[in-house]
């Protein structure tokens, strides 16, 4: 498969897919950004033989995975053409192996899609991503990504056609989209579109996040409003974290739990099922 350049602990022992390097939607949050291999902003680097390479690997291997996880480190439905018809085309390849797919997107899924993801919606697993229902929220932190309302219908139709689908809360942006009031119109328009599992985390900054944060902060058409939101970002310490001397940013603590414990508050006044009370959690909306 082609390389997965990420150490995510709950994606162990599962083959992990990204068709290219950099993403399209540029999501101001995005992690990768803090990674060697980033291209820089606005690069997107397709890598365009991955349906052969998976096609050829698959051919050698005795024992074929039970699932394969689109994708760790790019989105698999960015808003580019090229990438969309090569992940039309593994899916395709990995489906009628009876081998299952995860897939994680903030994209518009694409209509060549549907037919497939309609035949063999038992082996698919959906993630949706969605940080508010807040379009101005989405405007700003996730510029080339679908629209709110896009997402909303996707949900929507992805359960219609069989297929379990859950929504990432990921990441929640302290003083942006962590209000009890957030939190309640997200869960409320989820459940509408019946969605009945929701995963979320705190937003995990690193040293390079936090100059795009202060630019946006400045610079962003909500200007100091949203400077003002961001103070909590911008005011940060840096630590030097094992022998590599590596850095990185993060939150203070208090900001994750306060975070954690409205979005807890709200998913116990919904009756939601929490499965894991942390600075990550995964929670079960009852049907």
């Amino acid at each position: 498969m082609p390389k997965n350049f990420t150490a995510i602990g709950c994606l162990s022992g599962i083959p992990t897919v990204n068709l290219s390097a950099g993403c399209a939607h540029e999501c101001v949050y995005c992690y990768t950004k803090g990674y060697s291999f980033y291209p820089s902003e606005g690069v997107v680097r397709v890598y365009r033989n991955s349906a052969q390479k998976i096609r050829d690997e698959l051919s050698r291997k005795r024992q074929l995975p039970r699932r394969v996880y689109f994708s760790p480190s790019s989105d698999i439905f960015q808003p580019v053409t090229e990438i969309q018809e090569i992940a039309c085309e593994i899916f395709q390849i990995l489906l009628e192996r009876g081998i299952e797919i995860v897939f994680l997107s903030k994209g518009v899924i694409p209509d060549a899609l549907w037919s497939i993801l309609e035949k063999y919606a038992y082996r698919i697993f959906a993630q949706v991503g969605l940080i508010s229902v807040n379009e101005a929220i989405r405007r700003i932190f996730e510029p080339h990504a679908a629209t709110v309302a896009q997402r909303l219908a996707q949900i929507e139709r992805l359960n219609a056609v069989g297929i379990r689908t859950t929504v990432r809360l990921d990441p929640i942006l302290p003083g942006v989209s962590d209000s009890s009031e957030d939190f309640d119109a997200l869960c409320a328009e989820i459940a509408q579109r019946g969605a009945r599992e929701i995963a979320a985390s705190v937003l995990f900054l690193r040293p390079g996040l936090l100059s795009i944060m202060r630019k946006i902060g400045i610079y962003g058409h909500r200007g100091p409003i949203l400077s003002r939101k961001l103070r909590h970002f911008l005011t940060v310490s840096t630590l030097r974290v094992g022998w590599i001397s590596m850095r990185k940013t993060v939150l203070p603590r208090r900001f994750q739990q306060r975070s954690v414990k409205l979005f807890l508050i709200v998913c116990v006044r919904l009756r939601v099922v929490i499965n894991s009370p942390s600075a990550s959690v995964a929670v079960k909306i009852p049907i």
